[in-house]
């Protein structure tokens, strides 16, 4: 079993955080600040679209002056980033989201295509959106969402990854994958949120995908990437 508390690891001088939760995420990125004194741009891969307000969702006022630790207990998944631009750890977040923003952001941008197949409510109906989910890693799915959200690419970026992006075996299994690797090449850290409910309920009907085989076949795409 693959452990699941937030860590670090390095591959081939690449370091990557790993957390159960996608907002649990936020003390890799306040160590990269802090190390670095950069505010990075956030490139997010992920289902979802977490461009909710800090502590909305608690009810409460925004208060930035806690600590991460405590933070993390009233963020919920989708507020995360906003608490990150708010502390200044971050400059601006892409999102690459398959479904549209309900909300606006004036520092979050959701990249999201109209075309996008509705997410399946029975297997009967699966086949549509399993084609467009077994393309999100493939050179001309990430090359047109790229075009959509920067006129260039930032020097400094984090990428990260949320594994409910994935939502069959052939999405990480890509064919033609240059463009993410350049991704991987370029990007100053990896977190990665391992989100085992969300992957499990989201995952197309007859897949075999967990997080941890998700988490085990992206290591080894970044190993690849970085050799």
């Amino acid at each position: 079993m693959i452990k699941t508390k937030i860590h670090q690891e390095s591959i081939n001088n690449k370091r990557i955080y790993i957390a159960d939760n996608h907002h649990e995420v936020l003390p890799a990125w306040e160590v990269e600040h802090k190390n670095t004194g950069l505010s990075p741009a956030l490139l997010t891969l992920d289902h979802h679209t977490d461009n909710l307000k800090a502590f909305l969702r608690a009810g409460l006022e925004s208060d930035f002056s806690g600590n991460t630790a405590e933070a993390i207990k009233l963020l919920r998944h989708d507020e995360h980033i906003d608490y990150a631009l708010c502390k200044g750890w971050i400059s601006y977040s892409v999102i690459f989201s398959h479904v549209a923003a309900a909300n606006q952001h004036s520092k979050i941008k959701v990249v999201w295509n109209p075309a996008t197949p509705p997410y399946p409510t029975s297997p009967s109906v699966q086949q549509e959106f399993k084609n467009y989910a077994d393309q999100v890693l493939e050179n001309s799915f990430l090359q047109k969402r790229l075009e959509s959200a920067f006129s260039e690419m930032p020097k400094n970026f984090i990428l990260d990854i949320d594994l409910d992006y994935f939502h069959t075996t052939q999405s990480i299994n890509p064919k033609n994958c240059e463009i993410f690797y350049k991704l991987i090449q370029d990007c100053e850290i990896i977190t990665i949120s391992r989100e085992d409910t969300w992957v499990n309920l989201l995952r197309l009907e007859g897949e075999m995908i967990t997080s941890d085989s998700l988490q085990e076949a992206l290591l080894k795409h970044i190993d690849k990437a970085t050799r």
